[in-house]
């Protein structure tokens, strides 16, 4: 029965894996506002399940205001820079201290554990400014765990490399990458391994030509769509 329940919101949400992080995602909206180099906010779905019950850790520059719409509960390691850390726990148990609403502050670091004995949980997250792989970076190496071990009575250093998952010492995103993207054989556009819908795209095309650069998309072979692309990026 909660496998039906997934397979019906990964269809009618139209929910993809997400790499580098895991779980499922579907970008809903992407604010036409801008502030500076990115627009005011976009608004995702994000699912795990228990055959993808982790969000592995990472590092956002901008708020990210995650609401639960269904399933649970969810522990969130929450990191923050001053070196401290927390767990909360997103449930609609309000009662017994579970909180529907998370907020991850911008500068922080997160990773997601579903429970054990849950079948799914789907999120609405509201990320401010919005997001973009120039202001995420996945993943951390032997640094991270020395400035957290012990902070907390869960943070041992072989806990929190678990949270980091297969990102550790492969750290992914950030702004000094070079402005390269890659149109992949399932037609998703990808940066720094994040994958891109083509209104992010072109807004981070744009960030990069406002800083100097000069983006360029391949791909393993020639077709339309690349073709396409490349033109919106040659009138830029």
């Amino acid at each position: 029965m909660a496998q039906n329940r997934i397979d019906e919101l990964v269809d009618m949400l139209g929910l993809t894996e997400m790499n580098l992080e895991s779980g499922l995602f579907q970008v809903v909206n992407v604010s036409g506002i801008e502030l500076g180099e990115q627009a005011a906010n976009n608004v995702i779905y994000f699912m795990l399940t228990s055959e993808m019950p982790q969000s592995y850790l990472h590092h956002m520059a901008s708020d990210d205001v995650q609401i639960l719409i269904e399933g649970g509960p969810v522990d969130y390691y929450l990191f923050a820079e001053d070196g401290s850390c927390r767990k909360v726990t997103m449930g609609f148990d309000v009662s017994a201290g579970q909180q529907p609403i998370v907020i991850a502050p911008g500068g922080s670091a997160k990773a997601l554990i579903l429970h054990e004995g849950a079948s799914h949980l789907l999120i609405g997250s509201v990320v401010s400014p919005a997001w973009s792989p120039s202001t995420t970076r996945y993943g951390a190496g032997p640094e991270f765990l020395d400035t957290y071990e012990d902070k907390a009575p869960w943070a041992s250093r072989e806990f929190l490399k678990r949270l980091v998952g297969p990102n550790f010492d492969a750290i992914e995103g950030g702004d000094q990458a070079a402005p390269l993207f890659q149109l992949d054989a399932s037609g998703q556009i990808i940066y720094q391994g994040m994958q891109l819908t083509e209104e992010q795209f072109f807004q981070e095309a744009k960030r990069l030509v406002r800083l100097g650069q000069s983006p360029d998309i391949i791909a393993d072979s020639e077709n339309e769509r690349l073709a396409e692309l490349k033109q919106c990026l040659a009138d830029l």
